[in-house]
Parts: structure tokens; sequence; C-alpha cells
């Protein structure tokens, strides 16, 4: 029978290489940087002090996300509907409400290239040519004004 002691140097040289190999690994993946402009500046998803959900253009075209209802499959906390007029519902955590009337102001604020769209109706063609989408989750009064109880929601186009 052998003793747990003729099996420490093995395992001890095992250890040793094992953690320089992770090490390395993890040396070599760099996170892509991401920019939003959540706050009216540019500046690092890290450093912007919101709940927000910012969705590049790499991703768009990888999970094929072509219209309004795909992004919020990717969002946490994002739900989409369309009313029976297909003016979209959008409801952030929660908020929103569904309104049958084009006319009806959101409880979750839309907005192209930080521009309002103040009636939901104006987002059903928001979905084509994007840089990237922000939703911002929770109260935006102070940036976003009135209506936006629920979130914001930023289009960015792509640049020509």
């Amino acid at each position: 029978m052998r003793n747990k002691n003729d099996l420490l140097p093995f395992n001890a040289v095992y250890l040793a290489v094992s953690l320089g190999f992770s090490a390395t690994a993890a040396a070599s993946e760099e996170l892509e940087q991401i920019v939003v402009t959540a706050n009216k500046r540019t500046q690092s998803v890290n450093d912007v002090g919101l709940s927000i959900s910012a969705i590049s253009v790499d991703k768009l075209e990888e999970q094929k996300l072509t219209s309004l209802e795909d992004i919020s499959s990717v969002v946490p906390g994002l739900v989409y509907s369309a009313s029976t007029a297909n003016t979209p519902i959008f409801t952030l955590r929660g908020i929103g409400f569904n309104e049958q009337t084009l006319g009806a102001y959101p409880a979750t604020s839309l907005y192209l290239d930080e521009a309002p769209m103040p009636f939901p109706v104006l987002a059903s063609h928001s979905a084509y040519d994007l840089e990237r989408v922000e939703v911002l989750k929770g109260p935006q009064g102070i940036l976003f004004g009135q209506n936006s109880t629920g979130g914001a929601i930023n289009f960015i186009s792509a640049k020509p």
C-alpha cells in the first residue's frame, strides 16, 4: 500500500503547471469596451451609474435581431407587445400600459439618435440599420423627461 506522502510531489507539480496555463489563458482574453451615450455624453458602460443594457451591432448581426420584438428577447426585463393597431408597447420592469390609441404617451420613452419619439407608433421602423441599442431601466425623468417612468430605449443609427 502506498503512502499518501509519495503522491505529494506529483500533485504539487500538477498544480503549478495547471495554474500557469490558466493564468496565460486569462491574460490573452480581453473584454470588448462598450461605449454608451446614456448620460448625454460618451462614456464606458462600466462608468454609467444606471442599470443599462447595450446591444452592439455585432450582437445584433450575430443573433439576427431585426425587429423590436427580437430586441426584447435579449434584454432582461424588457417586454414588447403590439396593440390591435400594431402600435408597439414596451414594458420595462413591469412598468408600461396597453393603450389602444395611437397618440397615447408611453411609460417608456423612445429615442432615435437621442431625439425623442413622443408616440410609440413612431418606433415601428426604428430597428433598421442600427449601430447599437441602449435600454436604460428604471425612472429616467432627469435626463429623458416626464414619459420615462419605466425607463428609456435609445436606438442609435449606424453612421453612413
